[in-house]
């Protein structure tokens, strides 16, 4: 997917993407978060895994020191 989304509501106007919160940033998550990272979305994550955590960082993929601090 080469096309950034379009977006509605109250981002919309600005155009701005939304930034978006994901917990959990394992197996499935990592990627699935530092695919958003690659479409151009500001993404915070968090996972209690340290190793987890440095893949992610390395995605470009921003850490948060907890779950609600993520969101």
């Amino acid at each position: 997917m080469t096309e950034k989304p379009e977006t509605t509501g109250t981002h919309g106007s600005s155009g701005a993407l939304p930034d978006i919160a994901f917990i959990g940033l394992g197996h499935m998550g990592g990627p699935m978060a530092a695919n958003l990272v690659t479409a151009g979305y500001r993404v915070i994550g968090f996972d209690l895994v340290p190793e987890a955590l440095e893949t992610a960082r390395a995605a470009g993929i921003g850490i948060a020191g907890s779950g609600p601090d993520a969101v």
